[in-house]
């Protein structure tokens, strides 16, 4: 058979013939992939469903993943990408290049990479990722419908951050805010019928706000626009509860603003409308979180000071939760203590 002087495989690989390029694979390789130094692109869907590989090294000489290039790859769970690519994914495209991959859960983007593609690791089993510094942009939807990638630890060196808006993430820290980051991250509540509220917590060196994941486009706007002019102030920390979309996520923002309060000893620069209204609400709301197994925002509520003697006893007959119940003898020993509940 005549040789083919445009590609040649190896291991079940397809390259060019200078072995600048990876054009495809069989479907069946499988295990630890080791791709060789001088290969400065993969092509689109190259790797595509290739169930069975489980580790990819990339070389130093890598250049280009252009899109959909490791999807559906379902088993892979480690992939390096060297000390060579500054980019992955490319502009202007959904790329997708991981789309599928349920067990890729961790990953290291080397400090060289300045740029990561939309939708690079959509759909992935993601859980953590670590942004070195170095990294400039973040594309759109870069971590869409990763549904255990719960917290982002943002590199000081981020210039620009793509929408994500109704993402999973529950904590983002940050050591600067991107211009229209508030933008990127939430949403508009009227464009969903039965939204999905929650709550995104901001740390900014100590400092920590809590904003919901939608809000109205007015309010969504103007705290976006004061965090783009004066940064996370003060008076935004302890006043966010009022840009909440609805009564209940607004008392639930509130009781982690106090929290933050207590903390830091500035319970005084929270509306005192507002806190009476806290103290009033704070036995339903432990039993609404309690009902949901949210238990560790509970035990926050419970330790905030707001329940009297009398609903601690009330408690202490309808739970049998062990740690709960720690918590409420706790609090009930200080009450016996000092002989009063905290003073609004």
């Amino acid at each position: 058979m005549e040789e083919n002087i445009f590609f040649k495989e190896i291991d079940g690989i397809t390259y060019t013939s200078d072995m600048r390029v990876i054009t495809g694979c069989k479907k069946d390789i499988e295990g630890h992939i080791i791709i060789p130094e001088g290969v400065e692109i993969i092509k689109a869907e190259a790797f595509r469903s290739c169930e069975s590989i489980t580790s990819i090294i990339l070389p130093d000489s890598l250049k280009t993943i252009e899109w959909r290039a490791f999807v559906d790859c379902r088993n892979l769970q480690h992939i390096d990408f060297g000390n060579g690519i500054q980019q992955i994914g490319c502009l202007g495209l959904s790329n997708d290049i991981f789309d599928g991959c349920k067990n890729l859960h961790s990953v290291i983007i080397p400090s060289q990479v300045k740029y990561i593609g939309d939708a690079v690791f959509y759909k992935t089993g993601l859980n953590t990722i670590q942004l070195n510094e170095g990294l400039e942009n973040i594309g759109n939807m870069v971590f869409g419908n990763c549904q255990m990638l719960t917290h982002l630890i943002l590199p000081a060196s981020l210039k620009h951050f793509g929408f994500h808006r109704s993402n999973h993430f529950a904590n983002i820290t940050l050591k600067t805010i991107p211009v229209d980051f508030i933008l990127k991250i939430t949403d508009t509540s009227y464009r969903y019928h039965y939204p999905e509220y929650r709550i995104i917590t901001l740390t900014i060196g100590d400092r920590k706000v809590f904003i919901p994941n939608m809000m109205d486009e007015y309010d969504r706007s103007k705290v976006n626009a004061k965090i783009n002019e004066e940064g996370v102030t003060d008076n935004l920390m302890y006043s966010m509860y009022k840009y909440a979309p609805s009564e209940a996520i607004r008392t639930e923002i509130g009781y982690h603003i106090y929290n933050e309060a207590l903390k830091q000893n500035n319970v005084d620069k929270i509306d005192e409308g507002f806190r009476l209204k806290l103290k009033q609400r704070a036995t339903g709301m432990i039993f609404h979180l309690l009902d949901q197994d949210r238990l560790e925002e509970a035990i926050m509520i419970i330790n905030l000071g707001f329940l009297s003697e009398s609903m601690i006893r009330g408690f202490l007959k309808k739970t049998d939760n062990p740690a709960v119940r720690a918590y409420l003898l706790e609090n009930l020993h200080k009450l016996d203590g000092d002989g009063k509940q905290m003073q609004l």
